[in-house]
């Protein structure tokens, strides 16, 4: 009824025959386990005063499609919607700060994401390396980081494994830690029109399907095996402006070329680890 403003945990959990629910608009909460395996569940409306979904609260909810997410939707828990296989698209608002871990897990069906120019927070649990919050969704090849963006969350595509091409914007200026770790077939990346000055450890760690990576002349950091096992990688142009380069960037990097410019750190480093390179 109106002036609910929380579901409590377990609320519904394994209602399965639940169809419907009408959300009162004084809804701010949804918690955890609220919605779990309530398997006949059709898209809720969610009223706009709703600004946290918590862990597990639409979990394997597997009849949702196409839920329309209120603009003060501020954080989405673990698990949250993991394993909702008909669901297409997550068109989330701007105001979104916080995915948590496996959000979006083996949402099979999902092949729409709408990134959030403020999302600052992504969950993850790399002890089992594959918590990411898009971790199996299948249909997830192409995702497009709108202008106004500065920085791409630590964790933010942690295996996701299915990502294949990433659209970055001009505003770019850093790319956090395992950002894109083991996105293993990520071909498509554009950097060289961005100004992106740091790129976190492990960021691109096991891509190996990328080829040739283009930084922009802003780049000035890389820090631990931020590249290392992109195992296909072939050409990289490191300008003067890096001055930070981390332990094992290129490892595994077996067919890595790096072009760079002479008496700068980037040749410095190919000399002492022994890493091919080309003096432009």
């Amino acid at each position: 009824p109106e002036g609910v403003t929380n579901i409590p945990a377990h609320a519904f959990l394994d209602a399965g025959a639940l169809r419907e629910v009408e959300l009162p608009t004084t809804l701010t909460s949804i918690g955890m386990y609220a919605f779990r395996n309530c398997r006949s569940l059709e898209d809720p409306v969610f009223p706009e005063q709703l600004t946290n979904i918590g862990g597990y609260g639409f979990y394997n909810c597997t009849t949702l499609v196409n839920p329309v997410y209120p603009e003060n939707l501020t954080t989405i828990g673990e698990y949250a919607f993991a394993y909702c296989t008909a669901m297409e698209a997550a068109e989330l608002p701007d105001s979104v700060t916080s995915i948590g871990a496996r959000a979006f897990w083996n949402c099979t069906s999902l092949s729409s994401f709408r990134y959030p120019l403020n999302w600052a927070t992504a969950g993850a649990r790399y002890t089992h390396d594959s918590e990411g919050v898009f971790d199996g969704c299948t249909s997830l090849t192409v995702v497009t980081v709108p202008e106004g963006v500065t920085s791409i969350p630590a964790y933010a595509f942690l295996t996701a494994g299915y990502l294949e091409t990433v659209e970055l914007p001009t505003t770019l200026t850093s790319i956090g830690e395992r950002a894109f770790y083991k996105c293993s077939e990520l071909k498509d990346l554009k950097m060289d029109e961005t100004h992106i000055a740091v790129i976190g450890s492990y960021a691109f760690y096991n891509c190996t399907q990328l080829q040739e990576i283009d930084p922009p002349i802003t780049l000035t950091t890389i820090r631990d095996h931020a590249f290392a096992n992109c195992s296909a990688l072939e050409n990289i142009y490191l300008s003067p402006a890096v001055t930070t380069i981390g332990g094992g960037v290129f490892d595994g990097c077996t067919a890595v070329t790096v072009y760079c410019e002479d008496q700068t750190t980037a040749l410095t480093y190919c000399q002492n680890n022994q890493i091919p390179y080309v003096i432009r």
